[in-house]
């Protein structure tokens, strides 16, 4: 499936990066910290039927994109894993999650460095209501610059009943692959 991405200006045009069409800047609707950038698809169940965007992603999708401390560890993937922790410990996970499939992807920044990414699932507790449990795919990736002393996080979350590959092809063959530093007085 060909996905056409749309070249997106985050953290006021000091990054870009290629985004899916039809998802939507939270910040339009509320405060959002100033280490993440956070996208929800907006599109509608008509265009999905359409197969409008040829992307393969559903309707519920949320990315999100975070600068992170670049944390200390023995390889990128010990790193991812430190990063994932504690998104489920923020998820409030039940059980904590599984690692589904892990890759190693180059990167477009000047040096090159090299991305990790992973496919996991989690249960979730939405709103921390164990009524309110949901099975999440999240298609995560890290990038991690060394002389910013910053870890990208970026992911992809998926309802476990709308996952396809299609995300986590989107984030590592297109989204990762995109990223461009373009001011790195963001990081001064």
């Amino acid at each position: 499936m060909s996905a056409n991405l749309v070249s997106t200006d985050l953290y006021g045009g000091a990054i870009k990066i290629d985004l899916p069409p039809g998802f939507m800047d939270v910040s339009m609707l509320r405060e959002i910290p100033d280490n993440q950038e956070v996208y929800v698809n907006s599109r509608t169940e008509q265009e999905i039927k359409d197969n409008k965007y040829c992307d393969g992603l559903g309707s519920q999708e949320s990315i999100i994109i975070d600068l992170l401390q670049r944390v200390k560890a023995d390889s990128d993937f010990e790193a991812l894993k430190i990063h994932l922790n504690e998104i489920s410990e923020i998820n409030q996970t039940v059980g904590g999650y599984e690692i589904i499939k892990t890759d190693e992807i180059e990167s477009n920044t000047d040096d090159k460095c090299k991305a990790f990414s992973a496919i996991i699932r989690e249960t979730s507790l939405k709103w921390g209501k164990k009524s309110e449990a949901h099975l999440l795919n999240i298609c995560v990736g890290i990038i991690r610059l060394s002389a910013y002393d910053t870890d990208v996080l970026i992911s992809i979350n998926v309802p476990e009943l709308q996952y396809t590959d299609s995300a986590y092809d989107i984030l590592t063959n297109k989204i990762i692959k995109s990223f461009q530093l373009v001011d790195p007085s963001l990081f001064a």
